[in-house]
């Protein structure tokens, strides 16, 4: 009998991991104890749900197909997530339209999409049935969006914003001599 299991970080909730092993409550004690260099950072695991079987082949097919793409979407689907649902808390980028940074200050807190937009085939428009996208919340800080998530137990992630760095731009430098690309025209 081979177990393919799925565990998710305790102090991180956004991490999780996919084995597979023959001594399940072994290997679990082995991740937790810090024996495994891709798990040791995330410790304590706990376990979210395993699938027994009896054929060996069958497990590592399964396992290989919960480290791809579609395989993580269907683990979170099906056993991860549950009715939780993740929410991003960042701090938007301004648009290239925006010279000012009035609409970036804010932190919003939105959910993860649950499901992929797809083209509608009648009408064309790309579209969703994930009702999760409709809810957007603004904070004036981070701390505030993440008391927010706390206090309601919603399970969140923080995304630190990149600062950028302004060029500093001259309109007698598109001019000057030794310009590193010369004028075409």
């Amino acid at each position: 009998m081979k177990y393919v299991y799925m565990m998710q970080g305790e102090p991180h909730p956004d991490r999780y991991y996919v084995g597979a092993a023959v001594d399940l409550k072994r290997r679990i004690h082995a991740h937790n104890a810090g024996e495994s260099l891709h798990t040791n950072k995330y410790k304590p695991w706990n376990l979210i749900g395993y699938v027994a079987f009896s054929d060996n082949k069958k497990a590592d097919r399964f396992e290989r197909y919960l480290k791809t793409g579609s395989g993580r979407a269907f683990a979170k689907r099906h056993f991860l997530m549950g009715n939780l649902m993740l929410a991003r808390i960042f701090r938007p980028a301004r648009t290239a339209m925006q010279s000012g940074n009035a609409a970036a200050e804010k932190w919003v807190l939105e959910y993860e999409p649950e499901v992929r937009p797809a083209a509608d085939p009648l009408m064309g428009y790309t579209s969703s049935a994930d009702m999760r996208r409709q809810i957007r919340l603004e904070f004036d800080t981070s701390e505030e969006a993440v008391l927010y998530a706390e206090r309601n137990g919603i399970p969140h992630r923080v995304m630190e914003s990149n600062a950028s760095a302004p060029k500093k731009l001259s309109y007698s430098d598109n001019f000057r001599f030794g310009r590193p690309e010369p004028w075409t025209h």
